[in-house]
């Protein structure tokens, strides 16, 4: 750990009578006045800047950590910015983001004077002093600061999602994380797969993965219960990438997609890697524009917000008997996102909530809303190891072959989980030492 101390000067006084004698004559160090326009900075603007995820070669791993953005008021970093916007594309930013104006600040004129002759001085961002009188130039945000009207830069609330990659056909073993492929995508908004956390490329594949269950929203709603925050957890699901503003969509063009049998991982005992190509009908999938079915939560609020097209399935057992199984009739699905911004999900909240007397079919909790979704063929990205497509939601012992449901296995990392996951090999076999030490590095 890396300890940060703190140097203050503290005067050697012999005591209280070294100031001025009555406690109400004291004078405080002089302060900033609230900052204002600068006639010699025109811009006026607020402006949203993100401080980019970064990916670190660690040798100890033969291979990439990634180390989050650290928002920085610093002039000189801020003065010289690249990555910023005029106007945020979401009604929220992330922890790694700022929204500020520039604008000048002057020390307070009033005077204070010490009985030893020292005079007040205000202290600048670079440590230096400011005398009564001098400016400087800063970055701020603070709505008390700000002429509403006029110069007032509104302070977002923090996004609910979570800065994360998404893998398909994803390994679950040790040291899956090193195997799997991130979802990327290319300067026309095509999606494909890559190498995790590849410094060429780890601005094309770091999304905000926004969870939320019905009657949640995307970020705190002022005045309201509904709206309060309650963790990044949820099936509703919006894929959306900070760089473009865009979200995952589906493109609405169909095809086959052959699958080359070492796409295939070994699951449930079956070696799938053996034998021939495999072709597999789906539909192709982009980054657009955040529109579809939305999910307006509750009438509180915000209205529909659109690009929750997506609803995380999670590992689970599978009965579609409704007068039940025995243990050789379940079927095994694993994790997998799918799509459903062309199906209205109206009757599946009941479903899904376990409403009192809600069934489909004869069955009744997730056997229900999981039936439900499969008869309203909803689809399930898949992956041949190079693109990503969509296809049948992945049910083991109903569609007739183990191997193809290894393909829509998914699985999303927030930054902190994927840097845990992608330490841990090295840690299991000892390269680094004591497991909880190595963990925590």
């Amino acid at each position: 750990m890396i300890t940060f101390g703190i140097a203050w000067r503290i005067r050697n006084n012999s005591g209280p009578d070294t100031f001025i004698e009555e406690p109400n004559k004291y004078t405080r160090p002089l302060v900033w006045l609230p900052p204002t326009s600068d006639p010699d900075n025109p811009d006026e603007n607020c402006y949203l800047y993100q401080f980019n995820t970064i990916s670190v070669k660690n040798t100890s791993i033969d291979g990439y950590l990634l180390l989050s953005g650290q928002p920085s008021l610093n002039p000189i970093i801020l003065d010289d910015f690249k990555n910023k916007t005029s106007q945020p594309k979401t009604g929220c930013m992330d922890r790694d983001q700022l929204l500020v104006r520039k604008g000048k600040q002057i020390c307070n004129t009033s005077t204070g004077t010490y009985v030893d002759g020292s005079i007040n001085f205000c202290t600048k961002q670079n440590g230096e002093k400011a005398q009564p009188g001098e400016s400087q130039m800063i970055y701020y945000n603070d709505a008390k600061f700000i002429d509403r009207t006029t110069n007032y830069c509104n302070n977002l609330p923090i996004c609910k999602g979570e800065i994360s990659l998404i893998t398909l056909n994803y390994d679950p073993s040790p040291d899956g994380i090193i195997k799997s492929k991130c979802i990327t995508y290319d300067y026309k908004s095509n999606v494909y797969l890559g190498d995790c956390a590849n410094p060429v490329i780890l601005q094309y594949q770091l999304f905000r993965v926004t969870r939320i269950n019905y009657g949640e929203f995307i970020f705190e709603v002022a005045g309201s219960n509904e709206g309060k925050l309650a963790g990044n957890n949820g099936i509703f699901t919006q894929i959306f990438d900070r760089n473009t503003g865009l979200c995952l969509d589906k493109q609405g063009t169909t095809g086959l997609f052959n699958v080359p049998r070492n796409a295939f991982r070994e699951t449930n005992g079956y070696d799938c890697s053996t034998g021939g190509p495999i072709d597999l009908y789906g539909e192709n999938i982009m980054f657009g524009t955040c529109t579809g079915y939305g999910y307006s939560g509750t009438s509180v609020g915000p209205p529909a917000i659109p690009g929750f097209n997506w609803l995380f399935i999670p590992s689970m057992s599978f009965c579609s008997n409704p007068y039940g199984c025995v243990q050789n009739q379940y079927a095994s699905i694993e994790q997998q996102i799918a799509y459903i911004g062309d199906i209205d999900m109206t009757d599946f909240q009941n479903l899904y909530k376990g409403v009192t007397g809600a069934s489909y079919n004869g069955l009744t909790g997730d056997n229900a809303w999981l039936m439900w979704l499969i008869d309203k063929n909803a689809k399930t990205l898949y992956t041949n190891n190079v693109v990503t497509f969509l296809g049948p939601i992945a049910v083991n012992n109903l569609i007739g072959d183990y191997c193809p449901s290894t393909l829509a296995t998914a699985n999303y990392f927030n930054i902190e989980s994927y840097n845990l996951l992608r330490k841990l090999p090295s840690c299991i076999n000892g390269q680094i030492g004591d497991i909880i030490k190595c963990i925590g590095w």
